[in-house]
């Protein structure tokens, strides 16, 4: 019993200080994170970073944040963002946003708002990055629009030779005729930059060229093209902004 109990402290006492350890190192790293960014022209603001989540995770919390590159015409605000890990796992980390935040993007401003927003970010063993935004209730305001899905999912692959999106968008109006519609936009896209590593996806969004792009209502193709279009370009397409309005929650 008493080298049970032994055993049993000892490994408690092993464990806390492995965790001890992994949390000074990754608050150590975050702090450096934000000097690294700040330093390239990445004007990043933070009154606190907290961490906690012993014994299994390190669970980061920058409150509040604000991003902003003036070169890109770029600019996001929170009241916190917490970055979830597994103190086993160092390629996958999880991002909570709160119900509420700011983006800018050249001259568009949005308001967003979400029961709940979380981001995956997993390096994967063949060299590549997998990113999944995923939105619960999400509404987008800005100058021009005011649309609101009950779920909406955005998937990055980056690769060093090919990166993918695809953005799915999903009505609640099931009250219309034949119930809630799902949109989905998929598109091949290329920068100058190398994006898969690129931490957070920090980059300069309006330098990105989308080809091969689909667009597509239930089972309904309503776009199709191998041209070419820039960010602005893209989300500026007549028939994409006519079917964001057709799907969207009454």
């Amino acid at each position: 019993m008493r080298t049970l109990l032994a055993i049993v402290i000892s490994a408690t006492i092993f464990w806390s200080a492995y965790w001890a350890i992994g949390a000074q190192r990754t608050k150590a790293e975050t702090n450096a994170w934000l000097v690294d960014k700040n330093n390239s022209g990445v004007d990043i603001q933070v009154e606190d970073v907290s961490l906690w989540g012993f014994p299994n995770r390190f669970d980061v919390t920058l409150t509040p944040i604000s991003i902003e590159v003036m070169d890109w015409g770029f600019a996001w605000r929170a009241a916190f963002l917490q970055i979830l890990r597994l103190s086993y796992e160092k390629d996958h980390s999880v991002f909570v946003f709160p119900e509420y935040h700011h983006l800018k993007i050249a001259e568009n401003e949005v308001e967003i708002t979400s029961d709940q927003m979380r981001a995956s970010s997993v390096f994967l063993k063949e060299k590549a990055h997998r990113i999944v935004l995923e939105a619960k209730d999400l509404h987008l305001r800005g100058t021009n629009f005011d649309v609101r899905f009950e779920n909406a999912q955005l998937a990055l692959l980056l690769g060093t030779d090919q990166n993918k999106l695809r953005l799915t968008l999903l009505s609640g109006n099931t009250a219309s005729f034949g119930g809630p519609q799902r949109l989905s936009l998929s598109a091949e896209f290329a920068s100058d930059q190398l994006l898969i590593d690129q931490d957070l996806t920090i980059f300069d969004v309006r330098s990105l060229r989308f080809y091969n792009i689909s667009l597509q209502l239930e089972e309904k193709i309503m776009f199709q093209t191998s041209d070419t279009l820039g960010f602005a370009d893209l989300f500026a397409e007549p028939v994409l902004l006519q079917a964001m309005q057709s799907v969207k929650m009454k």
